[in-house]
């Protein structure tokens, strides 16, 4: 048996990952997934072990890299991983061979996010929540409900009661305040939209 990343290791999986085939990528692809930032992955499983989502995940991390290893792309977006992740970057922090695990999982965000599929809730979720925030700032729980759900009635009945349990007990606002430095934080998301376009 090797040593935990041991060099002798290293080199064996080195050898390993440039035998694997190399199909046609798919024809969009983030600059994460271009780059093979996980190529060096040897699949020893930490990032799965630290990662406090894995558990719900359909699957885990070092699933996920061994997928985009094989070009199993459709198969890591189809599985919708990405979206359990939260950006923590435990994985990336403790990853021996430094796979860029959590910016993997952002690229296959933004994959998700380009491919615009309807009636998939996790895109249509984010884009709310972003759209929230760049608007005020911070999170408006009440606005963030209205454009997640939008014209959906018995959804918004279903959500009703727990929000109104919520509002009597103080944790949410109707009205909540406003950023002053409006400036900066639309400077902030061009910038994120500019880093966007170039990965």
């Amino acid at each position: 048996m090797f040593g935990f990343g041991s060099n002798h290791a290293v080199k064996e999986a080195e050898s390993l990952v440039s035998e694997v085939p190399r199909p046609q990528t798919a024809p969009m692809v983030s600059r994460e997934l271009a780059d093979d930032l996980f190529r060096f992955c040897y699949q020893c499983g930490l990032c799965s072990a630290v990662c406090p989502t894995s558990y719900a995940m359909p699957h885990t991390p070092r699933q996920i890299a061994h997928m985009l290893q094989m070009r199993l792309e459709e198969e890591a977006l189809e599985s919708k991983t990405h979206w359990f992740c939260t950006s923590c970057y435990s994985c990336t922090s403790r990853c021996p061979r430094g796979v860029l695990l959590t910016d993997m999982m952002a690229g296959l965000k933004r994959l998700d996010l380009a491919r615009d599929k309807n009636g998939d809730k996790s895109p249509r979720f984010y884009r709310a929540f972003m759209d929230t925030i760049r608007r005020h700032g911070r999170l408006h729980e009440v606005e963030l409900i209205r454009r997640y759900i939008g014209g959906d009635v018995p959804e918004l009945q279903r959500q009703a009661r727990l929000g109104l349990t919520l509002w009597a007990r103080g944790k949410i606002s109707r009205h909540g305040g406003d950023v002053e430095d409006r400036k900066s934080l639309e400077a902030m998301f061009r910038k994120a939209e500019q880093m966007s376009a170039t990965s």
